[in-house]
């Protein structure tokens, strides 16, 4: 015997089926271009274990062999976001989201100064990526 399906059913297993399907693309990536006064730079942000690691050497293949093809400076940020939708009514609805940026923490220090005259040549002091950020997020979907 065949249980009946409701309408609720129905839009609960196509949500379930429409996530199954939109949460990879929303995790291939975001990357962003600009150029700047020391050349073209890359910085892709991305979850963790979509891009491939080098056993041996810790690096990433792929990514450098991108650096190397088109001559760019290509950053790496691991974010992750995650959200989970608890429905209250039949088109109502509560969100909530977490998106951590840069989710270890990993420092990418600049270029040390170069210029000759002051005091603090040969240093490194700034650092090129985004520090770890989290936020948190609530929204009533009606």
């Amino acid at each position: 015997m065949t249980k009946e399906l409701t309408r609720a059913d129905l839009l609960r297993r196509a949500a379930a089926g429409a996530a199954a399907v939109a949460v990879p693309g929303a995790f291939t990536g975001l990357a962003r271009a600009s150029t700047g006064g020391l050349g073209k730079s890359l910085t892709i942000s991305n979850w963790p274990l979509y891009i491939d690691i080098d056993a041996k050497t810790k690096r990433r293949p792929t990514i450098d062999q991108f650096a190397k093809k088109y001559g760019v400076q290509v950053t790496y940020n691991e974010d992750i976001n995650i959200f989970k939708v608890f429905p209250i009514k039949e088109r109502l609805n509560l969100r909530f989201e977490g998106q951590f940026g840069n989710i270890f923490n990993r420092t990418d220090f600049c270029d040390p100064n170069g210029f000759y005259g002051p005091g603090s040549f040969g240093t490194v002091n700034t650092q090129c990526n985004q520090p770890r950020s989290i936020q948190f997020g609530l929204r009533l979907n009606y």
